[in-house]
């Protein structure tokens, strides 16, 4: 673990790029739908991820400021930053898991995938109106694109998002953002004051286990040093599908 701590000073940003600056001084004629959408879903990927790192950067500080705090002993100052950093570890941890959504749809427009939602097929070359756009982008799942994927010209970028979708590090990001989103909320290891354990004898409801009901508890010095280790690999994702779709449509 030590050398994925010396990574701590080093959190890169995404290329500039991706944000299009370039395309968006076109004229309306030289633009299309394609690289409309990979150049706007591109901006709100940069500027989360730059998000992320600011708040991953942020959660290695022991001593973060508390501004507006005014706080009666030391406990309880130490308890509020425990609470802060595990609250910028959160919300990083939400924003790097969400560059997998942006990219799925910029994927689905960008090789106009007929993607399958139940029995309904929706053709991702077109869309009609804003209604539509986002109708359609509520359908895109990793399962429906890798499963629209199947010419052969489409062999490259299916293996990206492949072997990101199964990277055994991004998993584990992924299980946390559930944690996170669908499941019980997890806590960093000594911060929640609730905790208990023992079997309890209820009135009228028999044995309830107070071990059920507790939050899960992390170790917040691994979880950000998974964090670190996962950022280059979600930077490198980016780019390779930005890369392939840029080839596709002869862009830089």
């Amino acid at each position: 673990m030590g050398d994925i701590k010396d990574m701590r000073d080093d959190l890169g940003q995404l290329d500039e790029k991706i944000i299009g600056r370039e395309y968006f001084k076109l004229k309306k004629y030289e633009k299309s739908l394609q690289l409309d959408i990979l150049f706007k879903r591109g901006f709100d990927l940069y500027y989360s991820f730059a998000q992320a790192n600011v708040n991953l950067s942020e959660s290695t500080e022991k001593n973060i400021k508390l501004d507006g705090w005014e706080l009666e002993s030391e406990s309880m100052e130490y308890k509020m930053r425990f609470f802060v950093r595990m609250n910028k570890l959160k919300s990083a941890i939400l924003m790097y898991n969400s560059v997998e959504d942006y990219i799925l749809q910029i994927i689905a427009f960008a090789y106009k995938l007929n993607l399958k939602y139940y029995s309904q097929v929706f053709d991702y070359s077109k869309i009609n109106c804003k209604k539509d756009f986002q109708n359609k982008i509520k359908k895109i799942n990793y399962s429906n694109v890798e499963a629209a994927l199947t010419e052969s010209a489409y062999e490259d970028i299916k293996s990206i998002i492949y072997n990101y979708k199964n990277d055994v590090k991004v998993s584990n990001l992924r299980d946390s953002t559930n944690d996170i989103k669908h499941k019980r909320d997890f806590f960093i290891h000594g911060f929640s004051e609730n905790s208990n354990k023992g079997i309890v004898q209820l009135a009228n409801q028999g044995i309830y286990d107070c071990e059920w009901t507790n939050n899960d508890e992390y170790d917040i010095e691994q979880i950000i040093d998974t964090c670190y280790e996962v950022q280059p690999i979600i930077r490198k994702y980016v780019s390779d599908v930005y890369n392939n779709i840029a080839q596709k449509y002869g862009i830089e």
